[in-house]
């Protein structure tokens, strides 16, 4: 846990994903974030290049994380704004004090398995951090939104499995808000018992939301930036747009923190949090990965679970039959074509003894154990397009020999090639 600040007054600007549209053909665009990055920083500490200040990004800051130019784009527009301010990314699991503010940064890729191991390591080191803070005012940056609004149904899958495993620790710990981006809009959400999520975009590229009715504010297709002011009691925002003008308001008393001392607790010696291996403000992630990784006793190479558990050795899944086809792709906007060969998905789940309808859905677990989720009609059987978006043929789902799941699109427009899941170890239906 590293102290930035001493207890005062804070300022801080949030931004999520700057992400620029992948629709600029002459590369990538940061002038419209760099733009809202200067009229937050104006808004906040009343200058233009503050020497003490803290910048929080929710995540996607580039679209390709290979590629040199696309981050050198974003650091050349951020300017000396990125060299003074603080700036904190979600890369990992850690935290932070500021002003009077704890921060929790945590992965949520990690957040979204199904490994109870895994989700109880996790949720240790989180009860941990936030029981041993001793600042007034709490707040989570993470990348993944706990409370949704559509945009994919794997999201929905991630949020529901955060909220049933985390949920319930923050809430009784009273952190005061979520910051996260993911989703490409903007919206705030009272979400439980005094704990607020809001979700922002600062890039160019913009996702439509299915179920913005739930939430208390909410704007599409808008790049914005959030510049909080938090006192030991109150919580203010104002969230301002590419224009400059204030869309969005808030102000909500902060969360009284429960007094605890863990040292009075008969099993604080024993007790089964990461106080010791963790260190302070970290996680061990190599631990977390273990924990995560799937099943490969045995020589176990894909572990299927529905009803029962069925373990495929390679042989095993050697003696089922194998096709050839081509499928197509959207790719930096346009389709692409490309012939894979594999096993039918259906056939190993026919072969696993674990039925799949077309609304049943399929989790996939890859070898660092990260979670898939897809809808089974929407992609054991799904469509090849020609270039002119007709659709020629349908096409299976298949796993190659490097356990890569390959799917067909749903229509021409689908971005199929980003929900391709490679290193698969484990399937789990559910119903």
């Amino acid at each position: 846990m590293q102290n930035l600040n001493n207890k005062k007054p804070t300022k801080f600007i949030y931004m999520g994903d700057p992400q620029p549209s992948r629709l600029n053909g002459d590369g990538p665009d940061y002038s419209l974030w760099g733009k809202l990055l200067r009229m937050a920083t104006e808004k906040a500490y009343g200058c233009g290049n503050p020497e003490d200040g803290l910048l929080l990004l929710g995540g996607d800051l580039v679209n390709r994380g290979n590629r040199r130019e696309e981050w050198e784009a974003f650091f050349e527009e951020g300017g000396d704004l990125l060299d003074n301010m603080k700036v904190a990314s979600p890369e990992s699991f850690f935290s932070f004090d500021y002003g009077c503010c704890h921060f929790l940064v945590v992965n949520s890729e990690y957040m979204g398995t199904r490994r109870k191991e895994a989700y109880k390591f996790i949720g240790n080191w989180i009860r941990d951090d936030l029981q041993e803070s001793d600042m007034p005012v709490t707040f989570m940056l993470m990348h993944h939104p706990m409370f949704d609004v559509g945009t994919s149904f794997n999201d929905k899958v991630t949020a529901q499995t955060m909220r049933d495993n985390y949920l319930r620790l923050l809430t009784k710990n009273k952190v005061d808000f979520i910051l996260c981006g993911h989703q490409h809009l903007y919206c705030r959400r009272k979400a439980q018992d005094g704990l607020v999520q809001l979700m922002g975009v600062s890039g160019t590229k913009y996702f439509p939301g299915w179920e913005l009715e739930e939430m208390d504010f909410a704007m599409e297709n808008e790049s914005v930036a959030t510049v909080f002011e938090v006192t030991d009691d109150e919580i203010r925002l104002e969230t301002i747009d590419s224009g400059g003008a204030v869309i969005d308001t808030f102000t909500g008393a902060v969360n009284e923190k429960p007094k605890k001392d863990c040292t009075k607790c008969p099993r604080y010696e024993t007790c089964k949090g990461l106080k010791d291996s963790a260190g302070p403000g970290s996680l061990p992630l190599d631990e977390l990965e273990k924990l995560m990784a799937p099943d490969r006793s045995e020589g176990t190479v894909l572990t299927v679970r529905g009803e029962k558990r069925r373990r495929f050795t390679g042989d095993e899944l050697a003696g089922l039959i194998r096709e050839e086809h081509e499928y197509s792709v959207m790719r930096r906007g346009r389709l692409a074509f490309e012939r894979f060969s594999g096993i039918r998905l259906a056939d190993i789940l026919d072969a696993a003894g674990a039925e799949a309808g077309s609304e049943s859905t399929i989790l996939f677990t890859n070898s660092r154990g990260m979670v898939r989720a897809l809808k089974a009609g929407e992609i054991l059987t799904a469509g090849r397009y020609s270039e002119d978006g007709e659709l020629t043929e349908q096409l299976p789902a298949i796993i190659t020999d490097e356990m890569q799941l390959i799917f067909g699109q749903r229509d021409a427009g689908q971005y199929n090639g980003s929900q391709w899941v490679k290193e698969i170890g484990e399937i789990e239906i559910i119903q």
